[in-house]
């Protein structure tokens, strides 16, 4: 049985034994389910019902095909997270010359978040003790504007809602060389005139 912390209904618990063994996997003394090993001894559960939050100590037998029923496992401290973390932020916003702009912004620390461009996917960072993350996308993003959000995962596999939009302009095309109006000036303080984008 691996430890490790785990969101509560859904979450799946991995482990090891005897070949095509049935497992029981216990949450102190109750019986939260079972789960028929592999030809190579691997089994996973996966929970329908919620544990309680918090630590739990879990512990799982093993029976064979002939009934033998195996002692229980070495007990191992599983922490239930049912609770999703707050939306992240990005801080990125207005007019960007690099088609390739750092995306910074704010979560849970030591979650991670995944960044998106509309309904696509920009790319997963980590987040920092401090709160602080930042993606740069491995591909540039197109001329023009665009819609960034992103949304958080903790280690229990929790994701938050999304962050607000942050609308970013991409524009990485120099403009034109500005056209001065010809003319004679009388003043010495003319007011000059011409075109530019």
């Amino acid at each position: 049985l691996v430890g490790n912390v785990i969101g509560g209904i859904n979450a799946t618990l991995l482990g090891t034994s005897e070949a095509l063994a049935t497992v029981s996997v216990f949450d102190g003394t109750t019986l939260i389910g079972s789960a028929k090993a592999s030809e190579t001894g691997q089994w996973a559960l996966t929970l329908t019902a919620t544990l309680p939050s918090g630590a739990r100590s879990l512990s799982a037998v093993a029976k064979d095909a002939a009934g033998n029923t195996s002692v229980a496992s070495t007990a191992i401290s599983v922490t239930v997270d049912p609770f999703p973390p707050d939306a992240p932020t990005v801080t990125l916003t207005g007019f960007q010359a690099n088609a390739r702009p750092a995306i910074p912004g704010r979560a849970e620390p030591l979650t991670s978040v995944k960044v998106f461009d509309g309904a696509v996917l920009l790319g997963t960072t980590s987040v920092s003790a401090a709160g602080t993350w930042t993606l740069t996308p491995s591909s540039a993003l197109s001329e023009g504007s665009h819609l960034l959000s992103a949304v958080a995962v903790d280690a229990a596999g929790n994701v938050s809602a999304f962050s607000p939009l942050s609308p970013i302009l991409v524009d990485t095309v120099a403009p034109a060389a500005p056209v001065l109006v010809d003319g004679l000036y009388a003043d010495a303080k003319p007011t000059l005139k011409g075109t530019a984008e």
